[in-house]
């Protein structure tokens, strides 16, 4: 049966004081240059205290369409044996770094990784398409970075990295889970409703947080028109065009989840001005006329498109916060 759970939620935790330019320089910034490391993240650095005490962290290199290699990393705990649960985790729009990194010591992936790897399973973090290294650091080649078909080369890249995770001798390809975040729903429902099509195994469970709805173009629009101070991480405008007319060509998750038969966990911000509440309820509402099984929606009060308490309108960038951290990893141990 679908849950709608509402979470209560502290007071924000720090104010936005930065002027409305400040924010939208660093929204343009967020994805397309490396930022420096935070004062107190060094200081934790120099400590031993990164996060990833008892995880092993393992490169790996996922080849690609095109002559590209992407490179990431397979993270699980210490001392696990045999082969493991497993979550990829599909990124939002833009060029992001296996962390999707922000700013300074904050990150979308990074902080779930670490919580997801601690209750037993593995998490294949990689580099889209273009990126080199956390930062993120850039490739200059214009065809990697700007491919003729953005979206569709994002679902095939996403496709050859789960790919690469089924076959992995530390991944049960039977508990593979897909988490996206962003441009990464839509990536994610695209891959569970129709996993032979892209030679991957139906997912054993699909988390989705901030979740896509409504017309791609009318999203952008509003991303950039009516909500430029909620511009976070979206990308640049250099080849947006080309990136909506393709992304229009593949279906939404309300129209591609419902599609999928396993259990999906729907998450989202209430002061998300990117992908609005509007688009999870429309997709649990979809999944519930399918007659699907195991499916769930919680918003959060107070928290914004990266999952962070943050004020609605004049967003600031931050790590996921905890009870979204702890919604995730309950869930996924449940569906273990």
């Amino acid at each position: 049966m679908a849950q709608h759970t509402t979470e209560p939620l502290a007071e924000f935790r720090r104010s936005n004081t930065a002027s409305g330019v400040a924010v939208i320089t660093a929204a343009l910034m967020v994805g397309l240059a490396p930022f420096a490391t935070s004062e107190a993240a060094a200081t934790a650095f120099a400590a031993g205290r990164t996060g990833w005490e008892d995880i092993v962290r393992e490169r790996v290199e996922i080849p690609m369409d095109g002559g590209w290699v992407a490179k990431g990393e397979l993270s699980y705990p210490r001392g696990a044996e045999g082969r493991l649960p497993t979550v990829v985790l599909l990124h939002g729009s833009g060029l992001n770094d296996m962390d999707q990194a922000l700013s300074g010591s904050d990150s979308t992936f990074k902080p779930i990784a670490q919580a997801v790897n601690r209750q037993g399973f593995a998490v294949l973090r990689f580099n889209k398409r273009g990126v080199l290294g956390v930062g993120p650091l850039l490739t200059d080649d214009p065809a990697q970075l700007y491919p003729k078909k953005p979206y569709e080369q994002v679902l095939r890249d996403a496709a050859a990295a789960v790919r690469f995770a089924q076959k992995h001798k530390r991944v049960d390809a039977n508990r593979l889970f897909l988490l996206g975040h962003s441009e990464g729903t839509m990536v994610a429902s695209n891959l569970a409703a129709d996993p032979q099509r892209f030679g991957i195994v139906e997912p054993a469970g699909v988390v989705m947080l901030g979740v896509v709805g409504g017309g791609p173009r009318e999203t952008l629009y509003y991303q950039s028109i009516g909500a430029q101070l909620g511009l976070l991480h979206e990308g640049a405008p250099k080849g947006s065009d080309a990136y909506l007319e393709d992304i229009a060509r593949f279906a939404l998750p309300a129209d591609d989840l419902p599609l999928y038969c396993g259990p999906v966990l729907l998450l989202n911000g209430e002061n998300d001005i990117q992908t609005r509440t509007s688009g999870a309820i429309a997709t649990d509402a979809a999944l519930t006329r399918a007659g699907h099984k195991d499916h769930r929606l919680i918003t959060y009060p107070g928290l914004g498109h990266l999952m962070n308490q943050t004020s609605e309108y004049s967003p600031g960038v931050g790590n996921p916060d905890e009870a979204v951290i702890n919604d995730v990893t309950s869930w996924l141990t449940k569906h273990r």
